[in-house]
């Protein structure tokens, strides 16, 4: 069909508009995009060094925040811990039949009995250290086996910093140490395990 030039010139300013919407659509997919790579960066890289078979796994995410490493993994169960009021509410609004999230500290939360697995992804640093020990019971006493990622860059947010030998050392009374890793983005991966040969209870003074 032979268009006129009016026609024309009128197709030729729909295909500039798409193409200007289209631009503008794709600058703000890259910006969301990349909003959610910083975010989920260490949570994605830490997930598959790990290398947990999680799918017939209850697992626990303690300092959940938002609830990212839910939308990463699908195992037979899953509980979210967070100690915020309203990231909890805007979760539970979300959770299915195999996703579960409570609002608590990680000093008082407690289970009718341990979890297989349990991730805990830039949380423990942003604990006053006079905290850590009752935290690194409260997890050790929640679940068998632990990922940790300890972001060691200094942050306004973080309340303990310190070197990566030193939380190694502290995880070490609560967990026998597996493997671990520093990234290049000095983070610090460490796989922890189910300690067997004390009583953890008697760590706690």
């Amino acid at each position: 069909m032979d268009l006129d030039n009016k026609s024309q010139d009128a197709l030729a300013e729909v295909g500039r508009m798409f193409k200007e919407q289209h631009k503008d659509f794709k600058a703000k997919a890259q910006k969301k995009y990349e909003t959610l790579s910083t975010k989920m960066g260490p949570i994605i890289e830490v997930v598959n060094w790990s290398n947990i078979d999680w799918f017939e796994s209850m697992v626990i995410d303690f300092g959940c925040g938002n609830g990212e490493l839910s939308q990463l993994i699908k195992p037979k169960g899953y509980v979210g811990v967070d100690i915020s009021t309203k990231k909890i509410e805007n979760l539970l609004k979300t959770k299915t039949d195999k996703t579960y999230f409570v609002c608590a500290s990680l000093t008082e939360f407690v289970l009718p009995r341990k979890a297989d697995f349990g991730y805990c992804i830039n949380t423990f640093e942003c604990l006053p250290e006079d905290y850590l020990q009752k935290a690194f019971l409260t997890v050790s006493d929640a679940v068998k086996n632990l990922v940790v990622c300890i972001d060691l860059n200094v942050k306004d947010w973080h309340e303990t910093k310190k070197e990566h030998s030193w939380w190694m050392n502290e995880l070490s009374y609560y967990f026998d140490i597996g493997e671990f890793k520093l990234t290049k983005d000095n983070h610090l991966f460490i796989i922890c395990n189910q300690k067997q040969d004390i009583e953890l209870s008697n760590l706690l003074i």
